[in-house]
């Protein structure tokens, strides 16, 4: 497993960052703080790094991410069910935000479940994939 640890973008200081965002037509519809479009633009760094790489599958934790005991062999074995079962994903959240339960049945039970996801939220924890960048 590579591991690089990257430097967030800090929104408070490069205000051309807010600048380039606000500027978009969607950021009227929602309340996003300064310190939120930093969490966004830093992400869009980590995909843009994807995709420039071709790295076909990333995890990505955020500082402020508390990871359970056994934490590496839990995401494993997640990684390695979802390819035995040819089930195909584009996004993986880590984690609970403690949204509402999907109606669906889990994916992978336990012990550790995969849910279908019905909106994208919890970005402290996730692991992507290429195709889903």
């Amino acid at each position: 497993m590579n591991v690089e640890i990257k430097d967030a973008v800090n929104s408070y200081t490069n205000k051309q960052i807010i600048s380039n965002i606000t500027a978009l037509p969607i950021i009227g519809k929602y309340d996003l703080t300064v310190g939120s479009i930093g969490c966004w633009h830093s992400h869009r760094s980590l995909w843009s790094e994807i995709l420039e790489k071709k790295i076909g599958k990333s995890l990505i934790l955020e500082d402020d991410v508390d990871l359970v005991n056994g934490f590496k062999s839990k995401i494993s074995s997640v990684m390695s069910q979802l390819e035995t079962k040819n089930i195909y994903w584009d996004i993986l959240y880590v984690g609970h935000c403690f949204q509402h339960s999907p109606k669906d049945p889990p994916i992978i039970s336990y012990p550790v479940v995969v849910q279908t996801s019905t909106s994208p939220v919890c970005t402290h924890a996730y692991a992507v994939s290429l195709s889903g960048i």
